[in-house]
């Protein structure tokens, strides 16, 4: 995030100052930050997923069948959510949530 304050700050943006990141950015471009991360850390799950399918074995067998359960449930479980008014903000970071999450689990 550091990376990203630097390059603005740079580029001519000037805080008043020094304050958080993300009280200067308005809810429009935390809305695209948070869209642009999770596809970002989609791109790292689709990678470690494509590793252990190729690994083959059991592994890859349980993980093919969790991936496809995971998405069936998520897109329950959020399009719920939006048919009962959530903000398509607040359905990016409930992803980001489970996204981060198999980034971990995949990771180890």
């Amino acid at each position: 995030m550091t990376i990203i304050v630097e390059q603005l700050c740079r580029s001519g943006l000037r805080f008043k100052k020094q304050t958080n990141f993300k009280r200067q950015v308005g809810p429009m471009h935390r809305s695209w930050i948070n869209l642009m991360m999770l596809a970002a850390e989609s791109q790292q799950v689709i990678w470690l997923r494509t590793m252990r399918l190729a690994a083959g074995g059991a592994k890859a067998q349980s993980e093919a069948r969790r991936m496809v359960e995971e998405k069936i449930m998520a897109v329950g479980v959020e399009s719920g959510r939006m048919a009962m008014g959530a903000s398509g903000d607040s359905v990016v970071k409930s992803y980001r949530k489970k996204v981060r999450a198999n980034v971990r689990r995949l990771s180890r």
